[in-house]
């Protein structure tokens, strides 16, 4: 079999290819009238170009990524997005809501432009909140989560998909429009070790993830916390209180 060289300004760009898949990736508006372009636009929907909905909450549903995984220490918040190159490196959003949330997703198109140098990125990880009256904020996160990590994924990038869960009531729909066999990634950065409600939902909550989804693996970010009966392999990723504090021996 011949062997075909490639001189060095022939090896494809690999960050221009994706760049190229996003700017494809959205609905023609060109023709359309102002009233309708603004209908398309308002939640983002003109992004929305091969998704598929779940009948239940209709949320995106998001498709299985196995690919290859950087190395752990090679993973990043968001917040360094602008100080890193993006090569053999990955980006999450374990972060404080304020830092991603609202930019992200107002500027949702121009962002994945930007954030495409990442060789892997991490679904948003949107606040869960437990109280009644904030219900409407938890299920507008999930949505939010599911259309930009299918969005992502639709824009040819490699996107590990992100769970989080709120109380037992949550576990019925928390982890809709998640894909089956796939690796996913969750935080427990929020879970008291002290409190052993916490970490009992905390694991709870993984056992039901495992029995939903029957993920690959699970990465999790944050505290190494044993889960009794879960057979999915886990692998860690230091989060900024173990990195910062050293477990709490510089807390003051």
């Amino acid at each position: 079999m011949q062997q075909l060289l490639l001189f060095e300004d022939e090896i494809p760009d690999i960050r221009q290819i994706r760049r190229d898949k996003i700017k494809s990736n959205t609905y023609i508006t060109e023709g359309m009238s102002e009233h309708h372009k603004r209908e398309l636009r308002y939640e983002n929907l003109h992004l929305s170009k091969g998704m598929i909905f779940t009948d239940e909450h209709g949320f995106a549903q998001v498709a299985p990524y196995n690919g290859e995984l950087p190395l752990l220490n090679q993973i990043y918040p968001y917040t360094e997005r602008s100080k890193l190159d993006g090569f053999g490196q990955g980006l999450h959003s374990f972060v404080t809501d304020y830092q991603f949330a609202k930019s992200l997703w107002d500027r949702l198109y121009t962002k994945t432009l930007s954030l495409s140098k990442f060789d892997l990125l991490f679904g948003p990880d949107y606040s869960f909140f437990v109280n009644p009256q904030y219900k409407f904020t938890s299920e507008q996160g999930i949505y939010r989560n599911r259309f930009i990590t299918a969005y992502w994924q639709l824009c040819g990038l490699n996107v590990v998909p992100t769970a989080t869960y709120g109380d037992v009531n949550s576990f019925k729909w928390c982890y809709e429009g998640l894909p089956e066999e796939s690796i996913l990634a969750v935080g427990n950065e929020t879970v008291h070790v002290s409190h052993h409600s916490s970490v009992t939902l905390w694991q709870w909550s993984m056992r039901e993830l495992e029995e939903q989804k029957r993920p690959t693996m699970l990465l999790v970010y944050g505290k190494r916390i044993e889960i009794p009966g879960i057979q999915t392999p886990i692998q860690y990723i230091d989060g900024y209180i173990k990195k910062h504090f050293r477990n709490g021996k510089n807390h003051q």
